[in-house]
């Protein structure tokens, strides 16, 4: 598995953002609203930032020699876990990015402009997830291994 890139955190994004901005306009053409952002939605990204950071600081302290509890297969899950929460966080981020945008549209009333707020706070959360995520991801890699001295034919000593 390769760590993720900026690259594909910003096309994953873009395309978050296109397809929900699309999605939102045509419902409130169609007159359908969906509902508030709520805190709930802000902590429980906050929440996944929290998890991730204490995951990817456990596979350091694994990989250092400090945790020996901690077996190879948990620290492989972490990195996955970590590389999920950068790609979601992302897509969240596109996700309320996009109320954001429409709620930009009619900032003069009072809801849109709650909305707006809402959803704000809850991008910037998605975005400490993928930053914790990022930062998990890179922890979580192993470093390089010592080269090993010359060796022979069939793995015997030169």
């Amino acid at each position: 598995m390769t760590r993720t890139t900026i690259t594909q955190l910003v096309v994953v994004f873009l395309i978050a953002l296109t397809l929900a901005w699309s999605v939102l306009r045509l419902l409130v053409h169609q007159g359908i609203h969906l509902g508030v952002v709520n805190w709930p939605q802000i902590f429980a990204c906050l929440v996944l930032a929290g998890l991730v950071t204490w995951g990817g600081l456990s596979v350091r302290a694994y990989i250092a020699g400090k945790k020996p509890n901690l077996s190879g297969l948990a620290a492989a899950r972490i990195a996955v876990f970590a590389k999920a929460c950068s790609l979601g966080g992302m897509i969240f981020m596109g996700w309320y990015g996009a109320q954001v945008l429409l709620a930009l549209e009619n900032i003069s009333v009072e809801s849109q402009q709650s909305r707006a707020l809402w959803a704000g706070a809850a991008a910037v959360s998605a975005l400490i997830m993928t930053v914790c995520a990022m930062i998990a991801e890179r922890n979580c890699q192993i470093p390089p291994s010592e080269p090993e001295e010359a060796q022979g034919p069939a793995g015997s000593p030169a």
